[in-house]
């Protein structure tokens, strides 16, 4: 008599749950939490701060772009 092999599936279910929650709050509340929160934010910048950050960007793709290039360019001819 042969014994028939029982095949077992074993099915993992995850289940991943978290709880809901809605919280209030008055105004007196909410302008400590805000409070809070613009303490933490860094002061935003100003324009000719981002201007002159956006030139140096520019500049910097101006004048290392092609030296890197010209460099990658001269490797290539070296190893032959």
């Amino acid at each position: 008599m042969k014994k028939k092999k029982k095949h077992l599936l074993v099915d993992q279910i995850t289940l991943i749950t978290w709880k809901d929650e809605k919280w209030t709050a008055n105004k007196e509340e909410l302008k400590i939490i805000n409070s809070q929160i613009n303490q933490n934010r860094p002061p935003s910048r100003t324009m000719i701060e981002r201007i002159i950050e956006k030139v140096f960007y520019i500049l910097g793709w101006i004048v290392i772009a092609p030296l890197e290039a010209i460099r990658w360019i001269s490797s290539k001819f070296k190893k032959k």
